[in-house]
């Protein structure tokens, strides 16, 4: 049994602290189990808090203490929270007279001191009562009903004093319960919730008190035990009707419903689901959530009703705990104008290809249908109360199409291949010029199709023999109809040399096929490997075909050996071997020498030296196009050639080699001539300088103001003027002079091939 917060004091004005006291037995021993709670009585937000509180409890006379930070959560008024501290003391004997007493004490802030007391007294012979029992009779959306009561109501019998509580959630020590006093055993009653606090479920207590004359402020030595915890359904819709109809369009209805709820205390978030039947109830639309329930009431709107038609519409309330039941209207739609009369259409594949290979025009292929719809003169849709009608809407395979309409012929439109697989809807709207249209609808197989694929390639054997090796695969769409494979598959190949136009004949290779991929067996064919070889190879089956182009180089061995005595490296011999040479060897790269002694003969064909060859590494001297050489031996192209291979030609004759400076203009760019071997002087390009008068003229003396001065040794001048017929005398013969600077000749060639 316990005590329910035996509160006796406070700790300030919004600060309380109490005792919870448990009381047990065991034999002829009654322990007596005490634990100091703290609560906050005002709706301040923020915490109360100390980091050292000491703090006791005293059960007659026996002090249980300790110490540490304490702290009272903000914005939770009237919640217990701890227990800070817990302290138990065993009683021999059976009947006992108990104090217990409470103090905190040493908090920076007086908030957290203070102190309390209560008394009581454990009956002689005392049996806690047992068999209590909490039993859900019912419950709604807030309310629950239930029977309560003890099977044992222990020692003393004090049946008189027995009382119930019902808690609006689960038990916690101390929390004000819903309290239904003066209840007897077994009795039926009922709680019903409208508080704001309300969650989605709580909890029966039941609470059998026995009055002994002492006890605590709010409470007495009872024994209490918890019943079930129930989890509230939603509230109900209290009304469903119909608000107003709008025509959508001449044969269709916008329906608006209002609904109305019972309030629940707004406790759970509920969402409004609803769904609708057009043929009496036989079959329904999927729930359709039409949006959050917070308030106790509003509407909805269905779209799109046919008209003259019985509508059955259901709705309900959802939330997490369960959903409400289900409320019901029933309404008819208004009539208003009639769909076109329009019952049937005529479709086709006009790809003879797709027909040949399915054996009907009535199925298609992926990307290689082309069907055609088609409307009879016979099946031509006809307007309703007068109406013309527009024309036809169909739509396949993602694809629209609009199709005009005839009174006195055959229609016909032309789609395009589909593009998706499997079962498609081909639907044909027909439509009035009052938009109203009524549909017809097929369903059409299309077989998936896929061009074919080839993965290929040729490897000569070591890299460089004649001996090569083709190894084609791939995929293709087999397009199984009834179990069986309709699609053929023809794999090919030819070849040529790269240099050569002329292709060989086609030849076909088997091919193995399964599950829709498809190989042929390696092919090891001859390909000379002194030239380089084009391979093309075809897949064909029954609408397109797929070509692959391959190249096989020219085989380069690492290195070779000829019957004839020529050795190469890294490439094949290209030079013939010379008279007189019982092998020869040529490189595709640098030669290194380290301290290699050869002989002293120095020939155009050979390269020898008595001492090391390009010693430390140095290479022997390779060539390429555009590289330019200078000899004083090697006078035609084909000497060079002999030497270092290639095509040659003679290069700067008459002229010195300038390196190209892009900074000058003369010199800015690569084979840029200019200069002469011989120049005349101009006027300009002659130095400055002057000569003696001659002719017979002589000096007459003038007025320094009026004429020029020259002057003399000492400082002195005269002033003169030239007579008529003074000139000076010529010399010079206008001659060019010779712009050759020293030179030695040789032969030049540029490498061109």
């Amino acid at each position: 049994m316990s005590v329910d917060y035996a509160i006796a004091n406070t700790a300030n004005s919004y600060i309380q602290g109490g005792l919870e006291i448990i009381i047990s037995k065991s034999g002829g021993n009654v322990t007596v189990t005490a634990k100091l709670y703290m609560r906050r009585t005002n709706n301040y937000s923020g915490p109360t808090y100390d980091s050292n509180v000491s703090r006791s409890i005293t059960i007659d006379g026996t002090t249980t203490s300790g110490s540490g930070a304490v702290t009272v959560a903000g914005g939770q008024q009237n919640v217990w929270q701890g227990p800070i501290l817990t302290a138990s003391k065993t009683f021999s004997g059976s009947a006992r007279n108990i104090t217990i007493s409470w103090a905190t004490s040493g908090a920076a802030s007086t908030n957290l001191n203070g102190s309390g007391s209560t008394g009581f007294s454990v009956p002689a012979g005392y049996v806690a009562p047992s068999g209590g029992y909490v039993n859900v009779i019912s419950k709604t959306y807030n309310s629950v009903t239930a029977k309560v009561g003890v099977a044992s109501f222990g020692t003393p019998n004090t049946n008189k004093n027995l009382e119930l509580k019902i808690l609006e959630k689960a038990y916690t020590a101390g929390v004000p319960a819903r309290q239904n006093s003066g209840l007897v055993n077994g009795a039926t009653t009922t709680v019903t919730n409208s508080s704001t606090m309300f969650g989605d479920s709580f909890t029966i207590i039941g609470n059998k008190t026995y009055h002994t004359g002492v006890y605590a402020s709010n409470g007495a030595l009872d024994s209490r035990f918890q019943g079930p915890t129930f989890t509230t359904p939603c509230p109900p819709l209290s009304t469903l009707r119909l608000s107003s109809q709008v025509y959508s369009t001449y044969n269709t209805i916008k329906a608006t419903i209002g609904w109305s709820r019972q309030s629940d205390g707004g406790a759970l978030t509920r969402t409004l689901k609803y769904r609708y039947s057009i043929d009496n109830g036989s079959s329904y639309s999927n729930w359709i959530d039409a949006g959050t329930a917070s308030a106790t009431s509003g509407s909805f709107t269905i779209p799109n009703l046919p008209s003259s038609k019985s509508i059955i519409v259901q709705a309900k309330l959802t939330t997490s705990a369960g959903d409400s039941s289900t409320k019901s209207l029933t309404f008819s739609t208004l009539s208003t104008h009639a769909a076109p009369n329009f019952k049937d259409f005529a479709f086709r594949d006009d790809n003879v290809k797709v027909t040949a290979l399915t054996g009907s025009d009535q199925v298609f292929i992926e990307r290689q249908s082309i069907p055609i719809v088609t409307i009879p003169i016979e099946e031509k849709a006809t307007g309703n109360q007068n109406t013309a009608m527009s024309g036809y809407n169909i739509a396949f395979s993602g694809q629209n199409y609009f199709m005009d309409y005839s009174d006195t012929e055959d229609v016909s439109k032309t789609l395009s291949a589909p593009t998706q697989t499997s079962t498609l809807v081909l639907a044909v709207l027909a439509v009035d010029a009052l938009q109203s249209a009524t549909q017809v609808a097929k369903d059409v197989m299309v077989y998936p199709w896929s061009e074919p694929t080839i993965a290929a390639n040729i490897t000569r054997e070591n890299g460089f023999e004649a001996s090569s090796t083709l190894a084609i695969k791939g995929t293709y769409a087999p397009v199984v109809i009834d179990g069986a494979a309709k699609n053929s598959l023809v794999v090919k190949y030819r070849y040529k040399k790269s240099s050569s136009s002329e292709w060989s004949s086609w030849e076909v290779r088997p091919v193995v096929i399964k599950e829709g991929a498809w190989e042929t067996s390696n092919l090891v064919k001859t390909f000379d490997n002194s030239s380089q070889w084009d391979i093309e190879v075809s897949a064909t089956d029954e609408f397109t075909t797929t070509t692959v182009s391959l190249v096989l180089s020219m085989g380069i061995p690492k290195f070779f050996i000829g019957d004839d005595g020529r050795v190469s490296v890294g490439k094949r011999p290209e030079k013939s071997l010379l008279k007189g040479n019982n092998g020869q060897l040529e490189v595709a790269g640098k030669i290194y020498g380290t301290a290699a002694e050869l002989t002293d003969d120095v020939t155009a064909n050979n390269l020898s030296a008595k001492t090391a060859i390009y010693a430390k590494n140095q290479p022997l001297m390779p060539t390429h196009v555009g590289q330019v050489i200078m000899s004083t031996t090697l006078d035609t192209a084909a000497k060079v050639a002999e030497i270092y291979g290639g095509t040659w030609v003679t290069w700067g004759a008459g002229r010195v080699p300038v390196g190209v400076n892009t900074g000058e203009s003369e010199f800015n760019m690569v084979n840029k001539t200019g200069g002469v071997k011989a120049v005349t002087l101009t006027v300009a390009q002659i130095p400055s300088h002057n000569h003696k008068p001659v002719g017979g003229g002589d000096f007459v003396g003038v007025d320094s103001a009026a004429g020029q001065k020259f002057g003399f040794a000492g400082g002195n001048y005269v002033t003169f003027t030239w007579k008529t017929g003074g000139v000076t005398a010529n010399s010079g013969g206008s001659s060019s002079h010779n712009n050759l600077q020293p030179y030695i000749t040789c032969y030049f060639w540029r490498r061109t091939a």
